[in-house]
Order: C-alpha cells, then structure tokens, then sequence
C-alpha cells in the first residue's frame, strides 16, 4: 500500500503535468512501472525478513525455556522445582496450558502446572491411559473425547512415571505440527529426575 502511495505521489507532484495525475511522457511511465517493481520487491524482501526475525525470536525463547528446565536439572534442583519449571517451560513454548501429573503409588497427583491449566477427572484418566500404554494419547479423540489435554508418558529407568500434559484446544490453529519436538527434550529432563529422592 505505501508503494503505490509513493508511485501515485511521485507522479502528483513530479510528473508533468504536475499536481495532476496523468502521465504525458513515456520516459515517466516507464518511471511510475520501474519504481512500481522496485518498491514490490522492496517491500517482499522487507516481509521476508520480519517473518524470519519473528521466527528466530521464538526460537530463541523456546530453546532459553528447555535450558532453563536442563539447568535444573543438571543443578540437582529438587524435583518439584523441575516438574513446575517443566510445565512453565512447555506452557510458554506453546502458548497453552500445560500439566506433570506423576504416578505414585497408583494415584495421580499434579506436580506442575502453568497457564492455567486445570485438569479433570477424564484428562486424568486418559493420563493413566498414556502410563499404561507408554502412548501419546490425544485429547478430544476416542476414547477420551471429553479431554482437553494431550499427554505424553515420561518413564525413568527404574520405573518412576509421570506424564506430561499440553491443552491445545484453545489455539487458533489448533494441534502444533510436530509438538514432540519439545515434548521430548522436557520429558527427558523430567526422566532424569524421577527418581530423585
């Protein structure tokens, strides 16, 4: 839009006849054509580069949130810290509620939570279903169609399980392609301190 602004102030005041906007002279019309181009490719590599400098921004805050979760854990901070610096972490990668339910004992008991999030009794079951199965289990599909959240198993190697939960359902698009990406990266900080007393 400011392109052709620019064009149609060019050719008001520069053109002949001026402060009118005919164009007598052909050297001009190839002008008004010439700047028309320039300013369109101008204009598409200016676009280009917000949507890179937008992209490598969130890029940058997604991967400080994992570093924060594996400092963590590599400072042998207490597993409640990390299980709500994990669901803090996920919550802000995705813009959208996110949960660590743990399995002790055969009860579920929420150990982090961030954005909001509130999970009930049917998120919970399809928790125990994701443990059980060592599946990712979707919310809002059979049989868990009343779920909000979709949930991930995390399981240590001497058997601590917890699982990671994410409410998608309140983005504008909807499910992100390919959320295991950070999924799994939390999941592993969260694995490594499962069994830590």
């Amino acid at each position: 839009m400011g392109a052709i602004l620019g064009v149609l102030a060019f050719d008001f005041f520069f053109t002949q006849p001026y402060l009118s906007f005919a164009i007598y002279s052909p050297s001009d019309i190839w002008s008004v054509v010439l700047m028309l181009a320039i300013s369109a490719v101008v204009t598409a590599v200016a676009s280009r580069s917000r949507s890179r400098a937008s992209a490598a921004r969130i890029a940058a805050e997604r991967g400080a949130a994992v570093q924060g979760v594996a400092q963590r854990v590599m400072a042998a901070a207490p597993r409640s810290e990390v299980r709500q610096a994990a669901a803090e972490a996920l919550a802000g990668i995705f813009r959208s509620p996110a949960v660590i339910l743990v399995q002790e004992g055969g009860a579920m008991r929420l150990a982090g939570v961030a954005g909001g999030a509130a999970p009930g009794p049917v998120d919970e079951a399809a928790a125990r279903s994701a443990l059980a199965d060592r599946r990712h289990v979707l919310g809002g599909a059979y049989p868990y169609d009343a779920a909000r959240f979709d949930f991930w198993p995390v399981e240590s190697r001497s058997g601590g399980r917890c699982a990671v939960g994410l409410d998608f359902s309140s983005l504008p698009g909807g499910r992100p392609a390919a959320p295991e990406r950070f999924v799994d990266l939390i999941a592993a900080c969260l694995a490594a301190t499962l069994d830590r007393s």
